[in-house]
């Protein structure tokens, strides 16, 4: 498709630095977190520390393309930093669907249903994402529209699934500091909604897109939004 907010090629390094600089603070937030998951020690706040390492890895490689030459490392624009880049982003995805339900359908165990469902979403998720990079790294498989169509529908199931499940429980809880927390969470989900919807039209683009600004802009505000729903200590 047609470029969206081209990139004039006179900033594709600019465009890196501002890749890496977005990773850096994600890289922070991430540490954050890791420390409170150590004072915390429960699931949740594992799975959101791993959630956020994995995005800011995802963004680190991919600058990498721009910064380094990796866009021709594996021969003409193969983009091998953006191609690796994909299997971070669906480990995030992986971890995020098993922070959703450690936080919104699990009670003490995980029942079957739920295993089941982990399994294959967590399956299709890794498999799409390593077919992804291989074609940004070796050119194959050919079909990448089709992989990413999977890769974008799978991510935004798991988002509007975090959106309606923390909607549905702010009309049952009264209790103001359980309400600012759930709202924080379902703003993280909104977050990362419309950061898909940019990165995607990025991922589709002929060429390098200020869309992708916004994507990972809209990252980052929704490692913030997470960060004040679950992490902060207890008041």
């Amino acid at each position: 498709m047609a470029s969206i907010l081209p990139i004039p090629e006179n900033l594709w390094g600019l465009h890196g630095f501002f890749q890496i600089t977005i990773a850096i603070v994600g890289f922070f937030l991430t540490f954050l977190i890791y420390r409170k998951h150590q004072k915390k020690r429960n699931r949740v706040s594992m799975g959101l520390f791993f959630v956020f390492l994995c995005l800011s890895l995802a963004m680190l490689f991919a600058s990498f393309d721009n910064l380094l030459g990796w866009e021709n490392l594996g021969g003409e624009e193969t983009w091998v930093g953006f191609g690796l880049a994909q299997i971070f982003n669906g480990l995030a995805n992986t971890g995020f669907f098993w922070t959703y339900i450690e936080i919104f359908q699990a009670k003490e165990r995980w029942d079957k249903k739920w295993k089941f469902y982990f399994g294959l979403f967590a399956l299709i998720e890794i498999f799409v994402s390593i077919l992804i990079m291989s074609y940004y790294t070796f050119k194959w498989p050919s079909f990448v529209l089709i992989t990413s169509g999977i890769h974008v529908l799978l991510s935004s199931v798991c988002y509007i699934a975090w959106f309606v499940s923390s909607t549905l429980l702010l009309k049952r809880i009264q209790e103001p500091k359980y309400q600012k927390r759930f709202k924080s969470l379902r703003r993280t989900s909104i977050s990362f909604m419309i950061a898909i919807v940019f990165l995607a039209i990025s991922a589709m683009s002929e060429t390098r897109s200020f869309t992708s600004w916004m994507g990972m802009v809209m990252i980052i505000i929704g490692i913030v939004f997470a960060y004040n729903s679950l992490i902060q200590p207890e008041e």
